[in-house]
């Protein structure tokens, strides 16, 4: 018997299924690594809100790190960045007085209710820059909630970068007196002194052995930079060892990637400047880290909805959907059946006759044949 074209007893919860249709875009923060981040600083011609509006919706990325620069930071916060999501990078000489001062005058910017920014990021200090840093941390962390302290509301993050021996064991030794975590700078040979004292294989072009002496010295206070375009043969490698290490922080280290692309790769004829071209450029890059960290749980797929639409039980009983997938077409379509069946159209329990035709009893149940009428 053909299937009934309708609905014997129709019921919108079981007749019918919403399907919400998404799309997938960008990335974000990974929920299933906790408290695992990526930052990143960027090239200071990419210092851009539109660029500044991607980080953050699309690529996924936790913050950014910023020169100090009052008009960087009025791009971030219109393009979303709220201040615990900005970590400031002062010049190592600048004094005391001229850091507090610049936080104080900037307060109005996110309003008197937020810190200003996550944390302050030292890059590589020399001692003398290190007993600056010190002092300024002590000054911080003991200072009162004044307005132009940068101990308001919230304790702000010291982070000192280093890649040589000396620097990280100082950070240990003078820890927790100097800084709240450190920062491992290293991403190849180039950038290493011969005169400076190494950790294990400091200085190799792979620096997973050194991540792990780093992450002896400091522990879980380490962080790491990955390096753009250094580090782009490893990617997957480096990921995979901060995941191993329980770092909480990966830095993505994008600063001097225009400095690698060729200046006749610059389009004169199209309507963007050279420096937005190659900051497009730069986005490929940043499209493919973010696939390796999707890879290794550092990011998830963002989604969004796109729209909706309803699919109907093609079957007369809906008990026989409840659990196909809507996917299958044999059982789910656009369209619905007829809502209600018609009493001639049902399964007929009374004994009646076809014209012409002997009716010839089926368990005692007699089923209209199609295109043919009964009378009793």
């Amino acid at each position: 018997m053909a299937r009934l074209q309708c609905y014997h007893n129709y019921s919108k919860e079981l007749c019918e299924k919403e399907i919400i249709e998404t799309e997938y875009y960008g990335y974000k923060q990974s929920f299933l690594i906790p408290n695992k981040k990526l930052l990143i600083e960027l090239p200071y011609a990419c210092n851009t809100e539109a660029m500044f509006r991607k980080l953050k919706s699309y690529y996924g990325f936790a913050a950014i790190l910023l020169p100090v620069s009052t008009e960087l930071l009025w791009k971030a916060k219109n393009a979303g960045w709220s201040p615990d999501q900005l970590v400031i990078w002062p010049d190592n000489t600048v004094s005391m007085a001229e850091l507090l001062r610049f936080d104080g005058n900037r307060i109005d910017i996110f309003g008197n209710d937020a810190p200003l920014f996550k944390a302050i990021y030292f890059d590589e200090p020399t001692t003398k820059q290190y007993l600056y840093i010190c002092s300024l941390y002590k000054f911080v962390k003991n200072a009162p909630g004044s307005e132009n302290s940068l101990n308001r509301p919230l304790a702000y993050e010291f982070i000192v970068g280093d890649y040589s021996d000396w620097g990280i064991n100082y950070w240990k030794f003078a820890y927790p007196q100097c800084a709240d975590k450190v920062m491992y700078t290293g991403y190849d040979a180039q950038f290493v002194s011969p005169s400076t004292p190494l950790i294990g294989s400091l200085g190799s072009t792979d620096q997973r052995s050194v991540w792990s002496e780093v992450h002896k010295v400091v522990g879980d206070n380490a962080n790491y930079w990955i390096g753009l375009p250094y580090d782009l043969g490893e990617l997957d490698d480096l990921f995979e060892k901060a995941k191993n290490l329980n770092a909480s922080e990966l830095w993505l280290f994008a600063a001097h990637f225009l400095e690698f692309i060729p200046r006749n790769l610059c389009k004169p004829n199209l309507p963007l400047s050279c420096n937005e071209q190659y900051c497009n450029i730069l986005e490929q890059y940043l499209q493919d880290f973010c696939e390796r960290a999707l890879r290794h749980g550092w990011l998830e797929r963002n989604e969004r909805v796109i729209g909706s639409r309803t699919v109907y039980c093609q079957r007369s009983d809906c008990s026989e959907c409840i659990h196909v997938p809507t996917s299958d077409t044999r059982y789910w379509g656009e369209n619905p059946l007829a809502y209600s069946c018609p009493v001639s159209d049902e399964i007929d329990i009374l004994p009646r006759k076809r014209i012409g035709t002997p009716a010839i009893p089926r368990n005692n149940i007699f089923i209209r044949p199609a295109g043919e009428e009964w009378f009793f």
